[in-house]
């Protein structure tokens, strides 16, 4: 997720316009709360949910000469939004961005994603297409894009292994291609610069065994399941792993599973995850991180780094 600089509100003459811009993806006054897995956040003065290049393009040129602040989102599911909402037009890459096309050849398949492709749905085509070395995503309830920017993916495989290419529009609407060895994927980060949205994804993968994918996948799903409280309000792994550590254990070896601070509480079944048990204010989130951390550093001297990105107000 990215954004711009702050600026004025959006006032009824601008949604006008955008809805011009963006015919049917236009929504005033969202609660961010619906739109994130953690299910916290304030309103949004507009969603803006585009469906092509284009309508991202004129978007962000209506917003940058108007000084109206705008913000991009995929699914959610990675993202803590404070309780005083975000001001301006949030930007959500999502299934009207959710083009796919594919190409087989010499064993191999490129893919070609717009960035509001779901990886739920990507797993399906690698199913009944016979695509390998997915299985990683399994579990993931974010879009392609969304992977993409942040490296997603669990400990022995990430997204940025399967990237070739990516397109993306800056803060002018110019649309910039750049190969996989541009962007220097690490962990949990790429390349890709602050402030622009991400459009479209190249991948490749190798063709394999139709029932070896399903079985890749079927291990992976079964593996989180046990491991993971996926059921759960929550945005996944909220710390990322220190260099040669786990976050959950270090978290866990402090005793901190089952720690609370109002409606949010430290996953008992995974240390890195905060569950919110309903009616949790991003405030109880974001004090639990803090605790979590000041404990943690008090018994090891390690500051745990937040994997989740924090946007928004406070209320």
């Amino acid at each position: 997720m990215s954004s711009r600089p702050k600026g004025k509100e959006v006032e009824p003459r601008d949604l006008a316009a955008l809805i011009k811009i963006c015919p049917g993806g236009v929504r005033p006054n969202v609660e961010m709360r619906t739109l994130t897995t953690m299910k916290v956040g304030g309103r949004a003065d507009a969603i803006l949910e585009p469906a092509s290049p284009e309508q991202i393009k004129d978007a962000i040129g209506y917003c940058e000469d108007k000084g109206i602040p705008w913000t991009v989102m995929g699914r959610g599911s990675n993202l803590i939004v404070r309780d005083g909402g975000i001001r301006g037009v949030v930007m959500k890459i999502g299934p009207r961005m959710s083009n796919l096309s594919y190409r087989v050849q010499k064993g191999k398949v490129e893919i070609i994603a717009w960035a509001g492709l779901p990886l739920k749905r990507l797993l399906r085509e690698a199913v009944r297409n016979g695509w390998g070395g997915m299985d990683f995503l399994a579990g993931i309830p974010g879009t392609v894009g969304g992977a993409v920017v942040m490296n997603a993916g669990g400990r022995d495989q990430a997204m940025g292994t399967m990237v070739k290419e990516v397109a993306w529009l800056d803060g002018e609407g110019r649309l910039e291609r750049k190969g996989a060895s541009d962007l220097g994927f690490q962990y949990r980060s790429s390349g890709i610069p602050h402030g622009v949205v991400l459009v479209e994804v190249r991948l490749e993968a190798p063709i394999i065994p139709r029932q070896d994918v399903v079985k890749a996948i079927r291990e992976r799903m079964e593996k989180r399941l046990k491991t993971q409280p996926l059921g759960c309000p929550s945005s996944g792994c909220i710390f990322k792993n220190p260099p040669g550590e786990s976050a959950g254990r270090l978290i866990e070896e402090a005793g901190l599973k089952g720690l609370r601070v109002g409606k949010a509480i430290v996953s008992h079944k995974h240390a890195n995850f905060i569950i919110n048990e309903g009616d949790a204010r991003a405030s109880h989130v974001l004090d639990l991180m803090a605790l979590v951390r000041q404990k943690v550093a008090q018994r090891t001297g390690i500051w745990l780094e937040p994997e989740v990105k924090v946007v928004g107000e406070d209320g």
